[in-house]
């Protein structure tokens, strides 16, 4: 989200990244294996990690072939005008909202839940 910005930014920028990346896998691990039974545990814990390496794959692939459009010239991130690093500033500005979008329904979901075992 900010490219063309001073490089100590982008550098703390992903260096939070990479940090949050593993915590959020384990933390989302741990979480699965407790809603689970014991008996699809092994089956679930197999699927979410089938899961991540597939969409891995795919989001890159998908990603890289945005990432070659040289015609956008336009941004939709407020936080980064700069036109030549538009593609770059627009696709994680989208996925900055697609992560925050998912956190959202996630604590919707998984607290309209808790509530509905405390009442059990």
């Amino acid at each position: 989200m900010f490219t063309g910005f001073s490089l100590w930014l982008v550098a703390a920028a992903v260096f939070v990244a990479y940090i949050g990346f593993p915590l959020l896998q384990s933390a989302t691990a741990n979480l699965l294996s407790t809603l689970l039974d014991r008996q699809t545990t092994g089956i679930g814990m197999g699927l979410f990690n089938l899961c991540n390496f597939i969409s891995g794959a795919f989001s890159s692939a998908i990603f890289g072939s945005l990432l070659d459009t040289t015609s956008v010239t336009y941004s939709i991130n407020p936080l980064n005008p700069h036109g030549p690093h538009s593609i770059y500033s627009n696709l994680y500005f989208a996925l900055s909202l697609i992560a925050v979008v998912a956190l959202v329904l996630f604590l919707w979901i998984y607290y309209d839940r808790s509530k509905k075992n405390d009442y059990d």
